[in-house]
C-alpha cells in the first residue's frame, strides 16, 4: 500500500507519495482565468494520474477545505476537493480528509505552524530534497506523512 497526500488550491493539485526510500511529489496545474475552466483542466490531469499511478490498495489523504473568510473561495475549494474525492471513488481508492490543524499538530508538533515552520520541520523529516518543492508540494508531503503515520500505526 502506498500512502498519498493531496494539497489543493483552485490552480494546482499537489500529490505526494511516501516511498520506502523517500518520496515523490507531482504538481498538476491549470492556468485559465476562471476557476470553472481550471477545474475542467485539472480533472483530466488528476484522473489520468490516479489511473496510471494508484491502485485500490492505496490510501489517499486530502487536506480538507480550510476555514476561509471569503465564502466564494470556500465554495470554489470545495468543488476541487469534491472532484478529487470523486476520482478516487471512481477508482475504488480509500480517500480520507484531514483538517489542516490536525496534520500540522501530528506531523510538525504545532497546529498553527506557518509556512516557514512547515518547511523547516519538513526538511528535518524528509531531508534537504524538499528545498526544491513548492509550498503546496511540501504541504502535500506532510499530509501524506500524516496518513502514513495512521496506516503504519506510528502515532
Amino acid at each position: 500500500m502506498t500512502v498519498y497526500g493531496i494539497d489543493i488550491s483552485t490552480k494546482k493539485i499537489a500529490v505526494a507519495k511516501i516511498l520506502p526510500d523517500g518520496f515523490d511529489v507531482v504538481e498538476l496545474t491549470a492556468k485559465s482565468r476562471s476557476w470553472e475552466s481550471r477545474l475542467q483542466q485539472l480533472y483530466p490531469q488528476f484522473f489520468e494520474y490516479v489511473s496510471k499511478t494508484m491502485v485500490t490498495d492505496d490510501f489517499v489523504v486530502i487536506e480538507d477545505v480550510p476555514l476561509v473568510q471569503n465564502r466564494a473561495a470556500l465554495i470554489k475549494l470545495t468543488h476541487f476537493v469534491a472532484m478529487c474525492k470523486v476520482v478516487c471513488l471512481h477508482h475504488e481508492i480509500d480517500c480520507f480528509p484531514v483538517n489542516v490543524k490536525t496534520w500540522k499538530r501530528s506531523v510538525l508538533g504545532d497546529g498553527n505552524a506557518d509556512k516557514d515552520k512547515i518547511r523547516s520541520m519538513a526538511k528535518q523529516i524528509f531531508g534537504a530534497k524538499i528545498s526544491k518543492l513548492s509550498q503546496d508540494g511540501v504541504d502535500a508531503l506532510c499530509v501524506a506523512k500524516w496518513g502514513d503515520l495512521r496506516v503504519r500505526g506510528n502515532d
